[in-house]
């Protein structure tokens, strides 16, 4: 919590083993009823790749601009899709950013921050939780450099 009654969202949590296990994420997730995305590192290493594979996955409208202001715009209306409050965001293979663009994950990481900032002031999202799946805890460095502080590590 940020302050009395306020929330402080989104929360990170990193899960160290298979894939498979980001997996069983998304289906208890599906099972809450959560608005439940999965992502894939291997498709977050550059900023055009950042932008094409988030505007699939979350059905971006077709106006999408493919830049960050258009990004926490669509990105911020995914609240009015959310049914009971909930929304997870999966992303297997997390280490795979390693080798990526350290700047477009710093932005990726901060413009998710920015849209939790903006849904713990309202009502229509509850929670907001980002699971990052690695193979071992100490392939999250990419993500730890880029400004995530994990709240939760849980390993297979």
């Amino acid at each position: 919590m940020t302050g009395e009654g306020q929330r402080s969202l989104p929360r990170w949590e990193l899960l160290g083993g298979e894939v498979g296990d980001a997996g069983e994420v998304v289906q208890a997730a599906h099972a809450a009823d959560a608005f439940v995305r999965l992502l894939d590192g291997r498709f977050l290493d550059t900023e055009a790749a950042i932008f094409g594979h988030l505007a699939a996955a979350f059905q971006f409208p077709w106006y999408f601009g493919d830049n960050w202001h258009a990004f926490d715009e669509c990105f911020g209306e995914i609240d009015e899709q959310v049914a009971n409050g909930s929304v997870v965001v999966v992303i297997k293979d997390g280490g795979a950013v390693r080798g990526g663009d350290p700047k477009a994950l710093a932005d990726l990481v901060t413009s998710l921050g920015y849209a939790g900032a903006h849904w713990a002031q309202g009502e229509a999202v509850s929670d907001f939780t980002i699971v990052v799946q690695v193979d071992e805890v100490t392939d999250a460095s990419a993500w730890e450099a880029a400004g995530v502080e994990f709240d939760q590590q849980v390993s297979s």
